[in-house]
């Protein structure tokens, strides 16, 4: 390992976050003290697999993207955040993951009943609205025709007083 290598390493060290270095291929470099404490902490084998999806999905891409994302492993959501480091910061090109447990919390099926008089289906198709996926993909997850998706998005749409799907997500987190 090269002295760069070594004082990047220090400086990740000195980031009170849950951080782990990967080279191109996604294989893990270095953990800092934090992801090391969370990592004793219990099995955190999904998060630390949701951690090198990441950073596989960087690595993949040219020019490499920052990413962040929101995942939901048990009981738990966390906010996970990528992005490549040039070789003449860290040494050699790398990629850098961080997460941290997200503040988000999300409503039971009846607090959706209960504020938005949203039906059970409703319900189903704004869980996975607000994941991003399409009608299409919707529909086919829940067997529903395009246009039975259509009409509960609408419908949903109108309850939730939003205008569009980015809305959606934005009006739940203000509950």
């Amino acid at each position: 390992m090269s002295t760069q290598h070594d004082l990047f390493v220090h400086v990740l060290d000195a980031i009170p976050l849950p951080i782990r270095l990967f080279d191109l291929g996604a294989r893990a470099v270095h953990d800092t003290p934090p992801l090391r404490a969370a990592l004793r902490g219990g099995d955190m084998t999904k998060l630390t697999d949701a951690l090198a999806e990441l950073a596989r999905q960087i690595a993949a891409d040219t020019p490499r993207p920052s990413v962040r994302c929101h995942v939901r492993i048990d009981s738990f959501e966390y906010d996970l955040s990528g992005f490549p480091v040039a070789a003449v910061v860290a040494g050699y090109e790398s990629i850098v993951v961080a997460f941290q447990r997200s503040e988000r919390t999300t409503l039971s099926d009846s607090q959706l009943r209960d504020r938005f008089r949203l039906t059970p289906r409703e319900i189903d198709v704004l869980r996975l609205l607000a994941i991003g996926l399409p009608n299409g993909e919707i529909a086919a997850k829940l067997a529903r025709s395009h246009y039975t998706v259509r009409r509960h998005t609408e419908r949903i749409f109108a309850k939730l007083e939003v205008r569009h799907r980015a809305q959606v997500v934005t009006r739940l987190v203000e509950m």
